[in-house]
């Protein structure tokens, strides 16, 4: 239990921008623009731990993306 007059620490962090829009394009095949292509790009990466020529984990769900990078 804290002392009577303790006070707790307080640590100041820097809040990321969480969110990305990205407009999902097509990758023409023989003349088929059916397929869906996403292509994520920026320094923006480095901040949650994607680094270049690094493994990513995806998991897919119902409307939803996760990636996870590995290592």
């Amino acid at each position: 239990m804290a002392e009577k007059h303790s006070r707790a620490e307080v640590v100041a962090v820097k809040a990321a921008k969480v969110e990305q829009r990205y407009i999902v394009g097509y990758r023409p095949q023989r003349g088929d623009s059916s397929t869906p292509e996403l292509n994520l790009t920026g320094k923006w990466l480095r901040e949650p731990g994607f680094e270049t020529g690094q493994a990513v984990t995806m998991r897919i769900a119902e409307g939803c993306l996760i990636l996870t990078p590995c290592g």
